[in-house]
């Protein structure tokens, strides 16, 4: 593609591209700067305060909104590097480019920058982003604008998602992160488990048709390795079958109630896969954890291109698809799904003797049984689907969120080696890249040689003190401030309806500080 700078009748520069022995003018032949403020009026949407236009240009499509005072920020993307190679040393982009409202980014920093937008939650302070293409450059660069365009809106939709889940438990996280901090001294990556293992392995979770496979495992327990999902956990020791690894993700404090009744001793002994934004009391119920980390602001503290590296930053809904992915990585190639129903066959919720279940239980009238508590759950917020085999089965939104995001983890495993995933008498909805299996047979003992020693050490130092004043001393409080602040700025603007960012972290920032007080020696170590 030739690239040519030309003059328009009105004496303004036009950009002309040379494809295919064509001459393809971005501007109007006669008067460039009416076609940038033609588009601005047909594109600005009144309560919209941030856009991200794609395709640079020569600018004129993009002054009109710089200089519209509704508008607070734009970001310019362009994928070609040689455009704007030869339109930035043009006085109508350097006018551009001074402005404190403008970021220009380019060739590989457009799509890095696309890469990292779902974790620009200073975004979200924003009233309203629109994502623009400038049509003429659209056509003739079709797929990479409309590549770009798409990356650009899912990174927002998951901007969105995410600062919304985070800004509702902000305090519940920060919490919890902050006690964990005070009784971890040292962190296991769950990475150290990665690579070990060989043969069967066993996912329970804690829908009805677990109940139907309890037996079989117990039979077999020498023959498989059993990973239960933390609401599974009851049912299995009550049954008398002790698992080899616990996963739990759930930050809340109910989660501790799955474990509630139990012989504490036994949780000496089975290791679990923890995060730091656990609820306190049950990461310090085991004593030998693995921990994972999440893109929630708190993974910054830490040396997240090491994390990156161990692969261990992992953002999953459901507990499933994290217990599904530890079990790849350990090295497990035959995986067999139990109590994973993602729907109520049966008009049950949960499986007998679930924590749930027992709550349930306490509940009993004659007039009001467990099955009619459960009905009424599952009528007040489901809806009725066709399943393959099974009839119609009763599901709600998160559980069929749950299953697609558990699909897509199984099919990315695809693509290494031959994996075989089966559901075991599971009488809910099929899940997409599973067999169904009546009656497996554990013919081999699975190999694990549990923890590897490949354990780094990345230790920071936490604040000394909790001066608002003082965060600011060193590297190490402003990155902990602006990892950690940004959490409950959001809770503020969703809650409070603060809109300006800087409000909303100087509040964080005076509760962060009555609660980060730490000595002097203070460390935390990450292996």
């Amino acid at each position: 593609m030739n690239i040519l700078i030309e003059k328009a009748r009105s004496g303004v520069d036009n950009l002309v591209f040379i494809m295919d022995n064509k001459r393809h003018p971005v501007y109007s032949l006669y008067d460039p700067v009416r076609d940038g403020e033609r588009f601005h009026r047909e594109c600005f949407s009144r309560g919209s305060d941030f856009y991200i236009i794609i395709g640079i240009g020569l600018g004129y499509h993009i002054r009109p909104f710089m200089e519209n005072t509704a508008v607070k920020k734009i970001v310019v993307l362009e994928p070609f590097e040689e455009i704007c190679k030869k339109v930035t040393v043009l006085d109508s982009i350097k006018e551009i480019a001074v402005s404190n409202k403008v970021e220009f980014y380019y060739g590989k920093a457009a799509f890095q920058f696309i890469d990292h937008v779902a974790g620009r939650y200073d975004y979200l302070f924003y009233n309203r982003i629109q994502v623009l293409s400038y049509p003429p450059l659209k056509r003739l660069f079709g797929s990479k604008y409309k590549e770009m365009e798409t990356a650009v809106k899912n990174g927002l939709d998951a901007l969105v998602k995410d600062g919304m889940t985070i800004g509702k438990f902000a305090r519940v996280w920060l919490r919890n992160f902050i006690d964990n901090l005070n009784n971890v001294k040292e962190i296991r990556l769950i990475s150290s488990l990665y690579g070990f293992a060989k043969g069967a392995a066993v996912i329970t979770g804690a829908g009805p048709s677990l109940d139907r496979t309890l037996p079989k495992i117990k039979n077999c327990r020498k023959s498989l390795f059993l990973i239960a999902t933390d609401a599974s956990v009851k049912p299995l020791i009550r049954n008398g079958i002790k698992p080899d690894l616990i996963v739990t993700m759930d930050p809340q404090a109910y989660v501790r109630y799955h474990f509630e009744g139990l012989d504490r001793s036994c949780f000496d002994e089975i290791p679990a896969v923890l995060s730091l934004l656990g609820f306190p009391s049950v990461v310090d119920m085991f004593r030998n954890k693995y921990f994972f980390f999440t893109k929630h602001p708190t993974t910054f503290l830490f040396d997240t291109v090491f994390l990156k590296r161990q692969n261990v930053i992992v953002n999953y809904q459901s507990v499933s698809s994290l217990a599904f992915k530890i079990a790849f990585e350990m090295g497990f190639r035959e995986i067999y799904l139990s109590g994973f129903d993602f729907s109520y066959p049966g008009m049950r919720v949960y499986a007998s003797r679930t924590f749930f279940y027992d709550f349930w239980m306490i509940r009993w009238m004659r007039t009001s049984t467990v099955q009619t508590i459960e009905s009424k759950m599952i009528m007040r917020g489901s809806k009725k689907i066709e399943s393959f085999g099974t009839g119609p089965l009763h599901s709600n939104l998160n559980l069929l969120s749950y299953l697609r995001e558990l699909e897509n983890v199984i099919d990315e495993t695809r693509n290494h080696g031959n994996m075989i995933v089966r559901t075991w008498k599971t009488s809910g909805l099929p899940v997409r890249g599973a067999d169904y299996i009546d009656d497996p047979v554990f013919d081999s003992t699975p190999e694990n040689s549990g923890a590897g020693d490949v354990l780094v050490n990345a230790a920071f130092k936490l604040p000394v003190d909790g001066r608002a004043e003082n965060f600011n001393d060193n590297i190490t409080r402003k990155k902990i401030v602006e990892a950690v602040a940004v959490t409950l700025a959001l809770r503020n603007r969703i809650y409070r309806g603060i809109s300006q960012i800087d409000e909303a972290y100087e509040i964080s920032r005076r509760y962060i500080s009555k609660k980060l007080i730490k000595d002097e020696n203070s460390t935390l170590t990450c292996k």
